[in-house]
């Protein structure tokens, strides 16, 4: 028997920029498989990082968002036995408390009957951007304006 190891993968949807900046939509993708030679229920699960905004609806028809644990379930009925490439996938944005920080994500998923399986663990680093603006006014006593220095 082959135990399946769940996979997990992310995917930074702006390629514009260079590396995970606040605003970016990431896509996260769950692997699984149902090595048995039955078919199964599974449930898979994945807490979004405090760093992240669920995109409403992107996790597909199987799927149920709670917004106060932000944990995306999916309950999959008779996944067909042999089925060694299915997936789930979701879409999170990337939020301003994220900037400088990693993130990281994984997800849990349970198959049949047997102990709960955690995927690997995802890092996103989310870089952290500045803008500095200035504005230079060239005045003069000419100008008929008073210039006080001692402010």
């Amino acid at each position: 028997m082959t135990n399946y190891v769940p996979e997990k993968s992310v995917t930074d949807n702006d390629t514009s920029t260079d590396g995970t900046q606040v605003g970016d939509t990431l896509t996260y993708t769950i692997q699984y498989a149902n090595a048995g030679d039955e078919p199964v229920d599974m449930v898979i699960t994945d807490t979004l990082d405090e760093g992240l905004t669920y995109v409403a609806g992107s996790a597909g028809a199987n799927a149920e968002y709670d917004a106060d644990t932000r944990t995306i379930t999916w309950r999959l009925k008779d996944v067909p036995d042999n089925t060694m490439d299915g997936q789930v996938s979701f879409q999170a944005v990337v939020n301003e408390n994220a900037a400088g920080q990693t993130i990281e994500n994984e997800a849990k998923i349970t198959v049949g009957h047997d102990p709960q399986i955690t995927t690997n663990k995802t890092e996103t680093e989310v870089k952290s951007g500045s803008l500095t603006i200035s504005k230079t006014i060239p005045v003069n006593t000419e100008q008929g304006t008073k210039i006080e220095t001692e402010k």
